[in-house]
């Protein structure tokens, strides 16, 4: 697999096994070991999980915050 177009900015954590293609992993991001993010670009301060990934939760206030 050849990496395409991928970007992970500061203080951003990418979880083992993670795939990545065409995305955007935003500043303070969290991705899910496993999870599949293609063709995204995630916002700031989000966590996601999953294939496809979606986001679980945002960081407010100091917090994780559940999305479910």
């Amino acid at each position: 697999m050849i990496p395409k177009n991928v970007r992970i900015e500061k203080g951003a954590w990418v979880g083992s096994f993670a795939i990545l293609y065409n995305c955007t992993i935003s500043e303070g991001c969290v991705v899910s070991v496993g999870s599949v993010v293609a063709n995204q670009c995630l916002e700031p301060w989000t966590m996601v999980e999953g294939n496809p990934a979606r986001v679980i939760a945002r960081f407010i206030d100091g917090k994780w915050r559940g999305e479910r």
